[in-house]
């Protein structure tokens, strides 16, 4: 369990969830209430935000159900899956449901933008934590460079 704990604490703690919250906040209380907003910010400025600010907790609540048994970010599909999943409830069948509510395929195109840069941040991050973790395991910097002295040298030059 506390493996299961310490993955969610690694997933909520992750740069772009913490930011993307604090963007989405800041919108959501300060700006959106400006009455000189521009309306981007008031309609439009959140919805590239969706994937990154709501698919963190959804995997780890489906890690602490135990639906999802792996380590790793995100995948592809699974971005997808989300993004198809929410923009058919928030674009259609919410609009259909509410009369408050209204459609728009700018919303999606939003949605999958922002799904589409959060999934290249998360595989980019993957990829980085791989090199630098293989980078030490071999002994070597993420410059190529070994950080071992080299034979018949010593290490200061004395």
């Amino acid at each position: 369990m506390s493996e299961r704990l310490a993955l969610m604490r690694a997933r909520l703690l992750e740069p772009l969830f913490i930011t993307s919250v604090c963007l989405y906040t800041a919108n959501t209380r300060l700006v959106g209430h400006l009455t000189s907003a521009s309306p981007f910010f008031r309609n439009h400025f959140n919805d590239p935000l969706l994937v990154p600010c709501a698919l963190p907790p959804l995997l780890c609540l489906v890690s602490l159900l135990g639906v999802r048994k792996d380590r790793r970010d995100a995948s592809g599909f699974e971005v997808i899956l989300c993004l198809l999943v929410w923009s058919a409830m928030f674009e259609v069948l919410g609009p259909s449901m509410f009369q408050a509510a209204t459609g728009d395929f700018r919303d999606i195109a939003a949605y999958w933008v922002g799904g589409g840069g959060s999934w290249l941040y998360w595989r980019c991050s993957r990829r980085r934590k791989a090199l630098s973790t293989s980078a030490v395991a071999s002994g070597s910097s993420l410059t190529g460079r070994s950080s071992r002295p080299r034979p018949g040298r010593r290490p200061f030059g004395g």
